[in-house]
């Protein structure tokens, strides 16, 4: 009790070990929050549907990926690759039935799922996320405040 343990470290070691411990901070902030929204969601659906579990998941251009855990980096490949496929989708499928349009051609409306207002709470979030680690006065209830505010403003 009240040692203090001081280790040197080269300025390459130090931004190591920052950023390290920053990863680990954010995993487990992640974990602990989809623990929480797992409660919460799986509370409700066994009330109401003894049998089926409720989820949220997110198709990406690869397919859905089954894992036991999903760590805050996997949410940031599966945000980037959802955002290439939205931009597939408008490229590949909804310019060319546009363009078959124009052409008097009989298009085929495809109706895909729109993940646009998520990828937009999600873009907001993480900008938020980024303001608060840039801001020396940000606290958990600044950043809180935020998120609400966020959630209210993509109520989808």
């Amino acid at each position: 009790e009240g040692k203090a343990i001081s280790t040197p470290l080269s300025v390459q070691g130090a931004v190591f070990a920052r950023d390290s411990l920053a990863k680990a901070v954010y995993s487990a902030l992640f974990d602990w929050l989809v623990a929480a929204v797992n409660k919460k969601s799986c509370g409700a659906a066994s009330r109401s549907q003894s049998s089926v579990a409720r989820f949220i998941g997110v198709l990406d251009i690869f397919g859905f990926e089954i894992l036991a855990v999903n760590s805050f980096e996997q949410l940031c490949i599966n945000y980037t690759n959802e955002l290439l496929q939205e931009h597939f989708n408008e490229m590949v499928f909804e310019s060319e039935v546009v363009l078959l349009q124009r052409e008097g051609l009989d298009a085929v409306q495809i109706h895909l799922s729109d993940n646009g207002p998520r990828l937009r709470l999600l873009s907001t979030l993480f900008a938020r996320l980024d303001d608060q680690q840039r801001n020396r006065l940000a606290d958990d209830a600044v950043f809180l405040r935020s998120v609400k505010k966020a959630s209210q403003e993509h109520p989808e």
